[in-house]
């Protein structure tokens, strides 16, 4: 358990982070909201440590179910859309969807305000499979942005039952004010992701409503969600030992692989985004007869991650911004300021297209091979 009762090492660091980022973040971020009121700079965010008691629960077995892909797009004049496909991504890390603005609680308003600024600002939802398998499906011009949903709140996600008696996602939760925004501006995208607690007490145990957990899941499967290991119980991994990390992560695997067989479980997720001293136990281990394979893993706050082929990524170090309001703030005025820091899509994902003056900054995947271009100042690599 985390201790969070005041004077602890946990308030410390939280004081020391907002020294530092108060003395690095430019001066000029202390100004405009990107929502169009004033805003303050903004300190860092540090993970609250709110770790449930072990309860885990079994789930019954399901049926699988299929992912939909979306197919590409052709790729438009370059000097039109000014492709950047080095740039930087913004995963934005959600909690709790809740009536109050609270540390780590956005209201539904401000969700479904994030969601319209996204919108219109040219973003458009992926989830982070498309980033691991480098084959990033968003259309020419627009900009790929990550929504996590953490710690498996039931806030997050609620069916309701229609008058036809079939359950439908309830409207008022995270993943509906999602998708009623997603349903009419189908040019944003439908994507998320979803760090699940299996064996978590309430208020995250598995989104709550017990007896719809595996449908819950299959649910997410079927409409295209990434679902992401958060460990059982929300463990802090440099507590337990190295002994349970494995059964920690091995039996939330379990869990979401006994409601939708045969799922690949592809991120992993350290709650309040401690790494444990041997970092290969993350991505490998087995427990009981039980496996996982995991090709990232998620970060605590940091701000935007570098694109799949830029040389500095790191898929086992994969930062995000956490969607509080002086996060949001800092980031979407920094990406207004500075749009050629923005990772701006081709319309191709078997093409990754970047501006010839960062080529230093580019990785070679294995495969890939340059292809003339239609325009000197960029360069066109086709990955497949």
């Amino acid at each position: 358990m985390f201790d969070r009762s005041p004077g602890t090492g946990w308030h410390l660091a939280v004081f020391l982070g907002i020294v530092i980022l108060a003395t690095s973040v430019p001066a000029s971020f202390a100004t405009t909201s990107a929502y169009g009121y004033i805003a303050p700079i903004p300190p860092p965010s540090v993970e609250s440590n709110v770790t449930p008691a072990v309860r885990p629960a079994a789930v019954p077995t399901a049926t699988p179910t299929t992912v939909p892909t979306a197919t590409p797009t052709a790729v438009p004049r370059l000097a039109d859309i000014h492709p950047n496909e080095l740039g930087k991504i913004m995963i934005l890390e959600y909690h709790v969807i809740g009536d109050q603005e609270l540390r780590w609680t956005r209201t539904r308003e401000s969700f479904r305000r994030d969601l319209e600024y996204l919108y219109r600002n040219g973003y458009y939802l992926i989830g982070l499979n498309d980033l691991l398998d480098n084959r990033v499906r968003v259309p020419a011009g627009k900009t790929p942005v990550v929504i996590t949903f953490d710690d498996s709140n039931r806030s997050q996600f609620q069916f309701v039952v229609g008058a036809d008696g079939s359950l439908k996602t309830d409207p008022t939760s995270g993943l509906g004010i999602l998708e009623d925004f997603s349903a009419p501006h189908p040019d944003f995208g439908r994507s998320a992701v979803f760090c699940v607690l299996p064996g978590a007490d309430p208020p995250n145990d598995l989104f709550g409503q017990p007896a719809y957990r595996q449908q819950k899941l299959q649910y997410l499967a079927r409409e295209g969600y990434e679902i992401c290991n958060h460990t059982l119980w929300h463990a802090n991994l440099r507590q337990i030992g190295e002994k349970d990390i494995p059964r920690q992560i091995a039996l939330a695997n379990k869990a979401i692989q006994q409601a939708v067989p045969g799922y690949q479980v592809n991120t992993f997720n350290p709650p309040s985004g401690v790494y444990p001293k041997n970092v290969s136990l993350l991505v490998d281990g087995t427990f009981e007869g039980t496996s996982y394979h995991h090709r990232a893993i998620l970060e605590v706050g940091a701000g935007p991650m570098t694109a799949p082929n830029h040389r500095k990524t790191d898929f086992l170090h994969m930062p995000r911004i956490q969607a509080i309001q002086t996060e949001l703030d800092l980031w979407f005025r920094y990406f207004k300021q500075h749009p050629e820091e923005r990772y701006v899509s081709d319309g191709n994902p078997d093409k990754i297209v970047f501006p010839a003056k960062l080529l230093d900054d580019y990785q070679p995947s294995q495969g890939a091979q340059e292809e003339p271009s239609p325009d000197s100042t960029y360069k066109v690599v086709r990955l497949r």
